[in-house]
């Protein structure tokens, strides 16, 4: 068995290159080159065999004097074999690297090596090969494509049944913290003076309105009751203005102490608190 490299290209037909010493080309030397169309080689050889079929007999003469037999009639038919095989023997060892050179030239590639009796089989196994990839990835195209298939009309039943997830309304907490984050920023800009008092004043009541509407909307148009963090044990002797007093000292006191108002707006919240006692 002998080795083949194939070679391939698109839109053209595989050709299976025997791999070694070309004995046609030994044999044809540049007749074969031409079959093969290679064009330039062959005319080349061509030229070449000419001028040295006329330098033979001073080749065979010369090589004869160098070799150890003593009879010359030997020595001489020796040495004209000799002198007459070498081209056939350039031609013999180059002819396979000729082809691959020609073909690389054309556009075409190494796909594959194979081993076989001779070139038609080569092409053969390399054919049965090709088509067994080619099974195997429309195979694979055609399982790709039965799932994407099935995406689809998932994806297209939850639309039109419309069990899309949708995006959680904001909780009390997360609308809470939202508004307490509202009043630090605008105290954090008006200490740095980014803002004047005034701004201040308008995005405050633009926050606080917004707050009042949220807890409307929560209550259910009810009016909002401000809810205690910490609610402390009623007993019988506190009245109900010193229970007032008390649960908005600790308001202002928790505002205070998430940032939300300032000092000085902690201590004139106090004071009106205490005056109204």
């Amino acid at each position: 068995m002998a080795i083949f490299q194939i070679y391939d290209k698109d839109d053209s037909e595989p050709v299976a290159v025997k791999q070694g010493f070309n004995f046609n080309a030994f044999v044809a030397i540049f007749i074969w080159a031409l079959f093969k169309r290679l064009w330039l080689v062959g005319i080349t050889g061509a030229i070449l065999w000419i001028t040295y079929q006329s330098y033979q007999a001073q080749f065979s003469i010369f090589i004869s004097s160098l070799l150890p037999i003593e009879d010359d009639y030997s020595s001489l038919a020796i040495s004209t074999f000799i002198v007459f095989t070498i081209p056939h023997f350039i031609f013999g060892s180059l002819g396979s690297q000729l082809i691959e050179d020609d073909l690389t030239d054309s556009g075409y590639t190494i796909a594959q090596i194979v081993e076989a009796d001779n070139a038609e089989k080569a092409l053969n196994e390399y054919a049965g090969q090709e088509s067994k990839e080619k099974e195997k990835t429309s195979k694979v195209l055609k399982r790709a494509n039965i799932k994407k298939v099935r995406i689809n009309s998932h994806t297209s039943k939850a639309t039109n049944e419309n069990t899309a997830p949708r995006k959680p309304l904001p909780s009390k907490i997360s609308s809470q913290t939202l508004f307490i984050r509202q009043k630090r920023e605008i105290n954090r800009k008006l200490k740095q003076k980014l803002i004047t008092k005034r701004t201040a004043d308008t995005q405050m009541k633009k926050a606080v309105e917004l707050e009042e509407m949220r807890l409307i909307i929560e209550n259910k148009g009810k009016k909002p009751e401000v809810k205690k963090k910490v609610k402390p044990k009623k007993t019988a002797s506190k009245s109900k203005d010193e229970f007032n007093y008390i649960e908005k000292l600790k308001d202002i006191t928790t505002l205070k102490e998430e940032g939300a108002i300032s000092q000085a707006e902690f201590r004139r919240l106090k004071k009106k608190i205490m005056d109204t006692i």
